[in-house]
């Protein structure tokens, strides 16, 4: 009865830290709306920083990406520096970090992450467009797929945790973090949370659609016309 009370209680306190933590991560998204910092302002309207054009009046985001793996299954299709685990299971490493991807969500709307997050609890939100750029063609990367009916623009992304960011981000993109004391409940949740309705997870790459490994590739994140999915 003690060893069960004690479980319980531990339960609860890493469930409030989680909480906390997720408050000042939403808190801290919204200030960067209002506080882009290091961003150097092209415009009123566009921005650039650590490689990523931010067009408040467009609603886009454009970064330049490199294709790591052409063929095979991968969890995401496009890979922003942050969680490490994830990097080797994705097909496109975008040349930028998660944390300033969300940033450039945050000028765009600073309530979008969050959204983001919740809707992929839900399935029930906005869903913006993705496309690849290669070679002076735009391409939907949905296409791409080997069986894409049950996935999404939002499934081809990794938009963060408010969880587990703070974590994530503390983490240098190149250290093997396989011992790290948090990775196993990450994972295990994280992994949960990447299923889609149908239960699969991830998706198989068509390689006749897809730009070869090694090439450089543009990708662009379009939030102007977003489908209600």
């Amino acid at each position: 009865m003690k060893n069960a009370t004690i479980l319980i209680t531990t339960g609860i306190l890493i469930l409030a830290s989680l909480a906390v933590v997720r408050i000042n991560k939403y808190h801290r998204i919204k200030n960067n709306e209002n506080n882009p910092g290091e961003m150097a302002a092209r415009s009123e309207r566009v921005y650039n920083f650590n490689n990523l054009l931010v067009d408040k009046q467009r609603q886009i985001i454009e970064v330049e990406a490199r294709v790591t793996k052409n063929t095979g299954w991968v969890q995401f299709l496009f890979y922003a520096h942050g969680y490490n685990w994830l990097k080797e299971e994705c097909a496109i490493i975008l040349n930028t970090d998660l944390k300033s991807l969300q940033k450039g969500l945050a000028l765009l709307n600073w309530q979008m992450w969050d959204d983001l997050w919740h809707g992929k609890q839900e399935y029930k939100f906005l869903d913006p467009k993705i496309y690849i750029e290669h070679e002076g063609k735009k391409y939907n990367p949905l296409k791409s797929l080997e069986d894409h009916n049950d996935v999404r623009y939002r499934d081809l992304i990794f938009w963060g945790s408010p969880y587990f960011d703070e974590i994530a981000f503390k983490t240098p993109p190149d250290v093997d973090c396989s011992g790290c004391p948090m990775l196993n409940t990450e994972t295990r949740v994280l992994r949960k949370q990447f299923q889609r309705e149908s239960g699969d997870s991830g998706y198989y790459i068509n390689s006749d659609l897809f730009p070869q490994t090694g090439e450089t590739v543009r990708v662009i994140f379009d939030f102007s016309r977003m489908e209600h999915s």
